[in-house]
């Protein structure tokens, strides 16, 4: 978790790895889910962090679950912070030695604060306010004449006018109406990520995609949901994958966080993964009676098959891969590719159906790196500058791939990985003489 247990609430953490910049908030204890789109004050507090720290790329919510709002969201957000700090710091809109020159004081302050309050909480309702109020002054105005206060409110304008947000959103923001912020809802959708991971994950399917296909991966009692979808100008199919552990209640995430806090306080020795699927049934009974003991200490019913599922999932997000174990056991894939930078790039998969496809997950700095350390503790192999390439093999249960991962200086960008998922039936050389066998009997 990025912040302690006594952290304060609304504080702000900021990260910066290969490149990229991620900005934490800490809502884990407060009464309400945080949302950009739902609440002005949030939006308010998000541009006013990014005001400050103007080269962040990605903003992060941390609470029960992560809200992270990518990128391509952010860069709308920055827009109007790059222009509140303009408004605020370098032309000083609010100062009361600059308001005597457009008029009453009093007045344009109440007037010029509303403004910039709006700007900060909703954009596109500042927007056609100053609109609606400069077509008001220049009716006013005596022709031929233009007023300090027009000027300024005209530059306030030009600003917001020239921002992605309002030259995309203006027109449907009229349709929803001034009152609603219906249309932040179709812009700003986090990526929702239980708390033990940070690797990302599009639960929501692309809305400019057609259905092609979906399917169940069944393995040990629990299943994922992979939906095939085709986006239009696009060569690659959409591998979208929705595991279970993104589909829990608030109360299993609460005992799932709990039980990862206590068994990260153990630290396995190499010796332990001499044996990886000895360590990980011993971690699976150890997860077991821990999450028993924490549902009847925190009075939550758990039925056998949810006490198993939950043990399952904490085993993957400790000693296991994460996701990468849930994509691996899907048949009817063959090859897994997490490209570096990762933290910026999906991952790929290579289908039996429909070849190369991009996945909805982006994985995390921190699982990838944990990644690699499992991999030389099992292995008993270096993977550092001096070795840049670890070949090893991974198995659990009835999975098993061949891993090559590669970092500095071979991948300049940092760790990558190649993950090939060897056949559930290999073809041994027995099978193919009975094959050809039968097929001559036929």
């Amino acid at each position: 978790m990025i912040f302690k247990e006594n952290a304060p609430p609304y504080s702000v953490e900021i990260e910066r790895k290969q490149g990229e910049e991620i900005l934490y908030i800490n809502f884990m204890n407060a009464p309400f889910v945080p949302s950009i789109s739902d609440d002005p004050s949030i939006m308010a507090r998000v541009v006013d962090a990014l005001a400050e720290n103007p080269e962040v790329a990605r903003v992060v919510f941390v609470q029960q679950r992560n809200y992270n709002y990518p990128s391509e969201q952010i860069f709308l957000l920055a827009e109007i912070a790059r222009a509140y700090n303009f408004l605020t710091k370098q032309e000083i809109i609010l100062s009361v030695d600059k308001l005597r020159f457009y008029g009453n004081v009093a007045e344009i302050y109440e007037e010029v604060s509303l403004l910039i309050t709006l700007l900060r909480q909703d954009p596109l309702t500042c927007y056609f306010k100053l609109k609606k109020k400069i077509d008001i002054l220049k009716l006013q105005t005596m022709p031929g004449k233009i007023s300090n206060y027009l000027m300024l409110l005209g530059k306030f304008f030009s600003l917001l006018e020239s921002t992605k947000l309002v030259k995309d959103y203006s027109d449907k923001f009229q349709e929803y109406g001034f009152n609603s912020r219906e249309v932040y809802r179709t812009i700003f959708k986090p990526d929702i990520l239980p708390n033990f991971t940070f690797t990302r994950l599009a639960a929501q399917l692309p809305k400019d995609a057609e259905f092609v296909d979906q399917y169940e991966i069944r393995s040990d009692m629990e299943s994922a949901t992979v939906t095939i979808l085709k986006k239009e100008n696009e060569s690659k199919y959409v591998y979208h994958l929705m595991p279970p552990e993104y589909m829990l209640s608030e109360e299993h995430h609460m005992l799932l966080n709990l039980a990862r806090n206590v068994l990260l306080e153990h630290r396995p020795k190499a010796e332990e993964f001499t044996d990886p699927e000895k360590t990980r049934h011993v971690f699976f009974n150890v997860a077991k009676d821990l999450l028993s003991e924490l549902s009847q200490h925190k009075r939550i019913s758990l039925s056998y098959e949810e006490l198993n599922m939950l043990s399952r999932i904490l085993v993957r997000y400790t000693i296991g891969f994460g996701l990468i174990e849930v994509l691996l056991m899907d048949n009817k894939l063959q090859d897994i590719v997490l490209n570096a930078p990762i933290a910026q790039s999906h991952i790929f998969v290579r289908h039996q159906a429909y070849e190369e496809c991009v996945t909805n997950i982006i994985p995390s700095h921190e699982d990838v790196d944990s990644w690699a350390g499992k991999l030389r503790l099992q292995s008993g192999r270096p993977l550092d500058e001096a070795n840049p390439i670890l070949d090893t093999d991974l198995v659990f249960g009835k999975v098993r791939a061949r891993v090559a991962a590669v970092q500095e200086p071979l991948s300049p960008n940092g760790l990558a990985y190649a993950f090939r998922r060897h056949r559930d039936d290999p073809w041994t050389f027995v099978y193919c003489r009975t094959a050809q066998f039968f097929n001559r009997w036929k």
